[in-house]
């Protein structure tokens, strides 16, 4: 299935709860599998969307007093249950109680068997070949 977000970025102050961050969908589709069909800017003085790009940070000074957007789309191609996300820097530092809470995952491609494993199921594979693709995905997380 298809989503799409749209929601408030920068400038929206008193609108809103929360204004979100390019950062919070990037998680969002890591911890999710999800993929990222596009992520853009919508500045309400234009009918278009421009594509998110971190480089332009430093233009949002000159745009700071109008109501900036967010928009994503993703894609989800599997049925899994959602996995809550936690910020980049800050799931390592994670309790074991408050892990135990949610559903977790360091990848939901390999828990499925969808496609690093060739698109079949973990129930076909034997526990060497999953140790072997996790013990592969931790290193690849952890940047060894």
């Amino acid at each position: 299935g298809l989503m799409l977000h749209s929601v408030p970025f920068l400038g929206s102050i008193d609108h809103g709860f929360f204004n979100y961050n390019p950062n919070f969908f990037q998680a969002l589709a890591s911890f999710n599998s999800y993929e990222i069909m596009g992520l853009w800017l919508n500045f309400p003085s234009s009918p278009t969307l421009v594509p998110w790009n971190k480089n332009m940070i430093p233009v949002f000074n000159s745009f700071i007093k109008e109501n900036i957007g967010l928009v994503c789309l993703l894609k989800k191609p599997h049925d899994l249950d959602f996995c809550i996300p936690f910020q980049k820097g800050y799931e390592e530092m994670q309790m074991e109680s408050n892990l135990a809470r949610y559903n977790y995952v360091i990848d939901a491609k390999v828990f499925s068997g969808v496609d690093a494993l060739g698109k079949r199921s973990v129930d076909d594979l034997s526990g060497r070949q999953i140790l072997k693709e996790l013990k592969l995905r931790i290193l690849k997380r952890f940047g060894v």
